[in-house]
């Protein structure tokens, strides 16, 4: 009984992990993307946002 349980606790904990985990990876990969792309795309990305929001 007690073996079951701590290998459902390892499991759950090990699962919430490995999804913090690569949460993480993805954040760094996105910033090291970001970074990479120039501030006039950014500008012209942020633009087109902001039209069609003002168009709803």
């Amino acid at each position: 009984m007690i073996s079951e349980a701590l290998t459902i606790t390892i499991i759950g904990m090990g699962g919430v992990f490995v999804f913090l985990f690569l949460l993480i990876c993805g954040m760094n990969i996105l910033r090291i993307a970001l970074a990479n792309t120039s501030r006039d795309n950014l500008s012209k990305i942020a633009a087109a946002i902001a039209l069609a929001k003002h168009q709803e």
